[in-house]
Parts: structure tokens; C-alpha cells; sequence
């Protein structure tokens, strides 16, 4: 059950204390040309990424005398440029700049597009972080390129119990004509004395009678050792006056905690139906091997195959091929139809990626994408060079 903050295309996972854009920013990547261009063509945007060091809080201690120097990278900037098919060559498109506060929260990101051989103001957020460095209120800003000024659109606040878990998140438009903030949507939480998350509600600002209202809550059960056993989703009847079950997901867990099965079933008059089945295996690494989809057919009440995905790892775990396949329901048998490869280096990071499709005429797999990654001497991921195969145009 997540809260997506609608900042432009920013979102923040609602059980996470840390917006999303982090993880996405952080592993931001260049788009660039392949050497092999009679076989493979560009894709179409390519991302360069800028870097700085920052002092952590270990090094600050260290130039006191009261720990050991170490280094934090911080991404600065990404700039996104747009291949044109005309003159084969990349045009600046847009680009994101970061600035962060003194204990290495990103707390602002404003983008820019490329205009008119020049730069242009787009879009900013600022964030403000307490002291556990949880995000407590962030405010959106569009440029107006009349008033030549930033104009809010948006804001989000965030509260928190002692353990960091989200308590609330309160989302607001700005109305111009009130030169003020409107409530328009909030997510609120309760957890466990373990900090599981028992139950989010969702609730709709009505603007006539200045009120939250109901409309969607999804409720949670774990079992002792802080797993998840069952997930229902309820839907707000504002004329019966209470919640009225949707589906629900019910899970099955191994003694390490991976999950085994997961059913979803749906509410239908007063009883639950199901739907779909996951299964998965895990290896003794617990790496997630294989995983099976079937869907429930309730003339011949039995679960019937719908998706294979078969998971191979190497020594230190990376995963190295993901093969796909679907049930042929005539002949009984899993058939190939996609297949992803990836090779590392330096133990865990991704050097190349190859996409495949399964050609079913000729039984071969024939290539359809290709990446390549490329890191500097600190092993932040500098380049990401991919391309479709020319034979799917």
C-alpha cells in the first residue's frame, strides 16, 4: 500500500522513510553509442551523471582524533540527452541538479530543459528532514516562465512513531485563487508493539464539508517472527457506512522468512474466491530460484499454470539469468519466451546485461536489447550503454 507524492514524476514508497528518488537517482546511467553499429543501433536518451565527495560523519570524527577517514559520494547532477534519428547524434534534453544539507540528505532537486540553445527553469522540490533523517515535509514548485519566479504546486507532510515508521502523510494542492495549500489526500498507519504495519487507510478531503473520507484501507496480519501471513484490502460503502472487502493475499513463509506461496483471492457477495497463485523455490543461499503463476479455474476447480521463472546465481550470488516460459495448455509443457543474461565485475556490480526472445520457428533465441555498464575508480556506476537490436525495427 503505497503513497505516491505526485511531484511531477517523483514518488515516494509510503513505507519508506526515504524518498524514492534517492535509490533512482543514485543509480542514474549514460546512454551512449556502441562500437558494433552494423549489428546494433542507439537507444534514444542518453544520461551523464556528476559526482562529489563528501566528508561522512566517520571522517568529521577522524579529524578530531575519534574515528577512521572515509569517503561518501554524492551524485550532483544528471543530465538526460535525446538521440535524434535525423543526425545520428544525442541533443541535450533535460537535467536534474541535487543539492543536499549537512548530514547528506538530498534536500532539494530542481530540473531544467534545454531550450533555445539555453537552459530553462522546470520544476523544484525542497525537503526538510528530522533528526532521524526521515523526510517530514516536502514542497513542489513549477516555474513560471511569465512571472520569471518558482510558483508551489504541491506540498507533503510526514509524521513518524519512535521506531521511524510512518504515521501519516498528509498530501495538499495549492490553489492559486486562495494563494494557499487545500488538503486533497492522506495515508494513515498503525503497527504492532514489533512495528508491523497493521492497517493504512486511505482518505479523500471532501472540500464541502471540510472533512476526511473514506476510500480504500488494506489490513495486515504476522505471524511471531514478523512475517507477513495475510493482506485484505477494503474498499470505503459510503452508504453502508463500513468497509466492504475487495481481495486479500495469503501468504505461507519458510523457517528463513522467504515467502512460499502467496494466493489472492477476490470478495464476491459474502465469500472469498480465488484468483492467482505464486509459488516460489529458494536455494540454500536463499536466493529465489523459480517462480510459478497459475491462475484459479473454478469450472474444473484446480490451479492451472500460467508463468515460469526460472533464477540463476553465481558464487557470490549475483543473479546471472532469468529465464521465462510459459504453459502450453495443448501440449502440456513449459515453452521458452524470454531470457535475460547479466555478467559482474568486481564481485556485485552489473557489467552487462543481454535480453533475449524466444523465436519459436526457428527454436534459437534471437537478441532484442543489450547494456553495458561502465563505473569510475570508486565504483559508482558512471555509464549505461544500451541498445535494441536492429533486426526488431
Amino acid at each position: 500500500f503505497g503513497m505516491k507524492l505526485a511531484f511531477n514524476n517523483l514518488k515516494l514508497k509510503a513505507m519508506k522513510k526515504i524518498s524514492l528518488i534517492f535509490t533512482m537517482l543514485m543509480c542514474l546511467c549514460t546512454w551512449t553509442f556502441w562500437s558494433d553499429i552494423n549489428t546494433y543501433i542507439p537507444y534514444n536518451q542518453h544520461v551523464s551523471n556528476i559526482y562529489q565527495t563528501a566528508l561522512t560523519r566517520a571522517a568529521l570524527d577522524e579529524a578530531t582524533g575519534n574515528g577512521a577517514k572515509s569517503l561518501q559520494w554524492k551524485l550532483l547532477a544528471k543530465r538526460h540527452d535525446a538521440y535524434n534519428d535525423t543526425t545520428s547524434v544525442f541533443n541535450y534534453h533535460d537535467s536534474i541538479v541535487l543539492g543536499y544539507d549537512n548530514h547528506g540528505n538530498a534536500d532539494s532537486q530542481v530540473s531544467v530543459y534545454y531550450s533555445g540553445g539555453s537552459w530553462q527553469n522546470s520544476g523544484k522540490i525542497i525537503y526538510t528532514f528530522d533528526n532521524n533523517n526521515n523526510i517530514t515535509y516536502g514542497t513542489g514548485y513549477n516555474w513560471n516562465n511569465v512571472s520569471n519566479n518558482w510558483v508551489p504546486y504541491a506540498d507533503v507532510t510526514q509524521t513518524y512513531n519512535a521506531g521511524n515508521k510512518l504515521l501519516s502523510i498528509v498530501y495538499r494542492n495549492y490553489i492559486p485563487w486562495i494563494s494557499g495549500f487545500r488538503n486533497s489526500y492522506q495515508y494513515v498507519y498503525t503497527y504492532d508493539a514489533s512495528n508491523n504495519n497493521l492497517t493504512n487507510i486511505y482518505q479523500l478531503w471532501d472540500t464541502t464539508t471540510t472533512s476526511w473520507v473514506n476510500s480504500r484501507k488494506n489490513i495486515y496480519t504476522w505471524d511471531a517472527n514478523n512475517k507477513q501471513l495475510t493482506g485484505i484490502s477494503q474498499v470505503w460503502d459510503a452508504g453502508l457506512g463500513s468497509w466492504v472487502n475487495n481481495r486479500q493475499d495469503l501468504y505461507t513463509n519458510d523457517v528463513s522468512g522467504n515467502r512460499l506461496t502467496d494466493i489472492l483471492q477476490n470478495w464476491y457477495g459474502s465469500a472469498w474466491y480465488n484468483s492467482s497463485k505464486s509459488l516460489n523455490t529458494y536455494d540454500g543461499n536463499n536466493n529465489k530460484t523459480q517462480n510459478i503463476s497459475q491462475n484459479w479455474d473454478s469450472v474444473n476447480a484446480v490451479w492451472k499454470n500460467q508463468w515460469k521463472y526460472d533464477y540463476t546465481f553465481d558464487a557470490n550470488n549475483n543473479n546471472t539469468n532469468e529465464l521465462d516460459r510459459h504453459w502450453d495448455n495443448t501440449n502440456l509443457i513449459w515453452v521458452n519466451a524470454y531470457q535475460t543474461s547479466w555478467t559482474y565485475v568486481d564481485v556485485h556490480k552489473r557489467s552487462t546485461s543481454l535480453e533475449q526472445i524466444w523465436d519459436n520457428t526457428h527454436t534459437v533465441w534471437v537478441n532484442y536489447y543489450k547494456s553495458a555498464y561502465s563505473y569510475d575508480g570508486n565504483f559508482n556506476e558512471t555509464t549505461l550503454e544500451s541498445q535494441t537490436h536492429k533486426d526488431n525495427f
